[in-house]
């Protein structure tokens, strides 16, 4: 699981942001009374099976019951557009976002809820998704959300916003499905997935290898920060204890240090460390019906297979199809619905969204070299090596300090979009602040002597 190593190459370059479409006209915002979920968008006059029509920033069209909700702030009046045919209403700057347009949710009321986390967990923006296909989930009543989880792991800040959002989803049981392409939920996937009350897996999927580990953006070196491991344990352990996982097992795939193993006592299994099952062998050995398996011994951090997972208790269950699902669930003749719509739009958002900040990166890096290849004091050629004097006079050296400054000017500029973006709590991109400020006392720097001299020989 990734965390970013703090530098100027993580904000410049990373594909972590996240940013809300912000509609043209004002936007309602309202507020959920118990869970204080906050949804931003127009709230229209008209009705369906008494709750009122949401059209949220994002795209799509939300059934709410206002006794659930506050009008924080109420934009100005909107009049209801057209329905749209079919599952294809847009999300911020018109990107593809499933959730129907005009059509009221009816026979897919009570449905079982698939929502796809697929791929690298590396853009925030997917939590945004999961927060969007968690309201959808929740205005059709679904039954059960089932996370089919396929990924090889990924940002830790990501997975832990996830987290937060399965949390508040008390309305409905919540289900990991490991099952996809990558045949895993690794790293950040097994944490999601220790999330959930129940886990189900695909045969031939694995799960676990969960360390947190960073990668620097300059040397490509894998470093593990062992404060932030051991925090980060603590949460693992913490999760899966309380929706009923074994903690020995969330540890061990977090810490290598650590032994797990299965004892039976008494028909009873257990999963314990190797010290813990030494202790209770030494005290049942003579007892017919104690039995010790090792799980994974210390050195070796924990990854199970589908057989293994259920076997130690981890998965409740295989399923390999949709109706091998719903009969685990007990939910067979239950209507599916699928945000199938989640990892195109995660797909496509984070890279309009990085284009973004990439952009203005780009535009302060070319400003700044431009403003610095300006400087009259790297002209030396412009110099009489008699009198020491610029040989034209200074004109030249005024011009280049003039175009120098200009470049300084739309430098600044850029900069200020970063801090924006930086200070923006929609788009979530780590910031080293300490090279923010080295950047910026560089081009002030810079400017100020050019402004200086500039101004002391004005014509």
């Amino acid at each position: 699981m990734v965390t970013r190593t703090p530098s100027v190459f993580v904000w410049l370059l990373s594909a972590v942001l996240v940013l809300t479409a912000v509609a043209a006209a004002p936007a309602d915002t309202l507020k959920n009374k118990k869970t204080g979920e906050v949804l931003k968008g127009r709230l229209l006059d008209q009705r369906v099976n008494q709750r009122h029509i949401f059209r949220p920033d994002l795209g799509g069209t939300l059934y709410l019951d206002m006794r659930e909700w506050e009008v924080v702030e109420r934009g100005a009046p909107a009049q209801p557009p057209a329905a749209k045919p079919g599952p294809k209403a847009t999300g911020p700057n018109g990107t593809p976002h499933p959730a129907d347009a005009g059509t009221a949710p009816t026979a897919e009321d009570g449905c079982v809820f698939i929502l796809p986390i697929t791929g690298a967990i590396d853009h925030p923006c997917l939590a945004e998704a999961v927060r969007q296909a968690i309201a959808e989930a929740r205005t059709r009543h679904a039954k059960v959300v089932v996370l089919r989880v396929d990924t090889p792991g990924g940002l830790v800040t990501v997975a832990d916003t996830i987290i937060r959002l399965l949390e508040e989803v008390t309305w409905a049981p919540t289900v990991s499905w490991v099952k996809g392409d990558v045949k895993g939920a690794l790293s950040a996937g097994a944490y999601i997935c220790l999330a959930t009350k129940q886990i189900l897996m695909a045969p031939g999927t694995t799960i676990g290898a969960a360390t947190p580990f960073t990668r620097s953006e300059t040397t490509g070196s894998v470093q593990v920060d062992e404060k932030f491991k051991s925090a980060f344990s603590a949460r693992f352990r913490s999760l899966a204890q309380q929706l009923g996982h074994s903690s020995v097992i969330a540890h061990a795939m977090v810490d290598n240090s650590v032994s797990a193993v299965q004892v039976v006592v008494d028909g009873q299994s257990r999963i314990v460390t190797a010290e813990e099952a030494d202790r209770l062998e030494a005290k049942h050995k003579n007892e017919a019906g104690f039995r010790r398996k090792t799980i994974v011994q210390a050195g070796q951090l924990l990854t199970l297979t589908s057989a293994e997972a259920v076997d130690f208790g981890v998965a409740c269950g295989l399923a390999d199809t949709k109706d091998a699902l719903l009969k685990q669930l007990a939910m067979e003749g239950v209507p599916v619905v699928e945000a199938a719509w989640l990892p195109d739009w995660v797909e496509r958002t984070s890279k309009r969204r990085n284009a973004e900040i990439d952009k203005w990166f780009n535009q302060f890096a070319h400003q700044l070299q431009q403003a610095a290849e300006e400087d009259p004091r790297l002209g030396s050629y412009y110099v009489s090596e008699v009198t020491g004097q610029f040989s034209d006079g200074g004109t030249r050296w005024r011009e280049h300090t003039d175009r120098a400054l200009r470049h300084l000017k739309v430098c600044a500029q850029a900069l200020t979009e970063l801090e924006k973006l930086a200070k923006d709590e929609r788009y979530r991109f780590p910031v080293d602040q300490a090279a923010f400020d080295r950047m910026k006392m560089r081009m002030d720097a810079l400017y100020k002597r050019l402004h200086r001299e500039r101004t002391a020989t004005a014509p």
